[in-house]
């Protein structure tokens, strides 16, 4: 799913693209598991941050992460993950202003 993801950005298909960003953060962690869902988490905010360039994928993508991480389980596998620390302040500011956490 993250190839897809990735390639719908590079080629800007964007049906599928949106299709995926409402996708992982409804179903990814129920289908792909709890450690494959970290690892996406990582590997799209690494992605968001060095290889989107287009305003509205990447305010989408945000979201999606931001949505991702606002479950309390969620936010606990992705907090307790050797990577947290790598996480971008541009991210972690709005994740904790959310009043869902």
């Amino acid at each position: 799913m993250l190839a897809m993801l990735f390639l719908a950005c590079k080629f800007s298909v964007d049906d599928l693209f949106n299709s995926l960003m409402r996708w992982f953060p409804a179903k990814c962690r129920m289908v792909c598991g709890e450690e494959n869902f970290t690892d996406a988490y990582y590997k799209m905010e690494y992605f968001l941050k060095h290889n989107i360039d287009e305003p509205l994928f990447r305010e989408t993508m945000m979201k999606a992460l931001l949505e991702m991480g606002c479950e309390r389980s969620n936010l606990l596998l992705i907090s307790w993950d050797n990577r947290w620390s790598s996480l971008d302040v541009k991210l972690l500011q709005p994740l904790f202003d959310q009043d869902d956490i």
